[in-house]
């Protein structure tokens, strides 16, 4: 009901609390302890159900960053080979003339 103490990593104040814990619990009775064991395994639902959705989240976010920055790129290369074609153009070189050959054509 309570976890294991192991996980208070010997922090005196939650020792304390775990053992009061757990001392409360033995006090209750039967009927007490099945609705108090419902209640901690609802919450555990609950719990998980939350982690599980912010986990979706966090892909669904991860995978939306890695689709702009693709795009992004894209965008980067297709101004580059535009802003290179206007260059080639400018210069009297037309499409597939840009050879460099050094000649002045």
């Amino acid at each position: 009901m309570h976890g294991e103490v192991e996980r208070c990593n010997w922090e005196m104040d939650c020792v304390r609390q775990w053992d009061e814990d757990v001392a409360r619990f033995d006090e209750l009775s039967d009927e007490e302890k099945e609705r108090e064991l419902a209640i901690k395994e609802a919450q555990d639902e609950m719990d998980r159900a939350e982690e599980e959705a912010r986990a979706a989240l966090d892909a669904e976010e991860e995978a939306e960053a890695e689709q702009r920055a693709e795009h992004r790129a894209q965008a980067e290369a297709e101004a580059r080979a535009n802003a290179e074609a206007r260059y080639w153009s400018e210069h009297g070189y037309g499409e597939g003339d840009n050879n460099n050959d050094n000649n002045g054509n």
